[in-house]
């Protein structure tokens, strides 16, 4: 077995690992023993960063050197490399997005379940459907992004100015919401 079989094989445990990882979190997130599910959500968004990383180098390790995809990778010049990877970031970025807003709407028909129960709703709801709404909102402006980039009408610079806020949007607006009310301000 080479070396290349033996990385492969390693990253395919790490991976079913990982899997196995998710679904016990998925379970725990669904039942009642846990009362703040906010690390166990962070895990698991951490979990599937890692699945992606994953998938992302198995398609590139599969990908033949001069098969159709590999020798249009290598004909890139640096300016469309630049623009293809502003576009992955922005695809990516929109579906990690779409990920906490299912997560988030999640919590809230838990929340609501519970509400009915008890008769009141909680704070927590409505900070929640904010953060929905604002995620939103996000969405939208990153894919009309997406859709100026492709069209010319804005830099890769552009897109990379704007990365790391983004960045530490999607990794700080659960923690600290006020700080990240107007969308617009990034």
């Amino acid at each position: 077995m080479n070396q290349k079989e033996k990385h492969e094989a390693n990253l395919k445990t790490e991976l079913k690992k990982l899997q196995r990882y998710r679904d016990q979190i998925k379970i725990w997130l669904g039942g009642n023993e846990v009362k703040d599910k906010s690390d166990l959500l962070d895990a698991r968004r951490d979990i599937e960063r890692r699945m992606e990383a994953y998938k992302a180098c198995e398609r590139e390790s599969k990908t033949k050197s001069y098969s159709r995809e590999g020798l249009q990778a290598a004909r890139l010049d640096p300016k469309e490399r630049a623009k293809q990877d502003a576009r992955d970031w922005l695809n990516n970025t929109v579906d990690d997005i779409k990920i906490q807003i299912e997560e988030i709407e999640s919590e809230i028909e838990e929340l609501s379940g519970r509400a009915k129960k008890k008769g009141k709703s909680s704070p927590r709801t409505s900070l929640l459907e904010d953060t929905v709404s604002r995620h939103q909102q996000h969405t939208i402006r990153l894919e009309q992004l997406l859709r100026l980039l492709d069209n010319d009408e804005i830099s890769t610079e552009d897109v990379e100015n704007i990365e790391e806020l983004v960045d530490d949007y999607l990794e700080r607006c659960q923690e600290s919401p006020d700080e990240f009310t107007n969308p617009d301000d990034m």
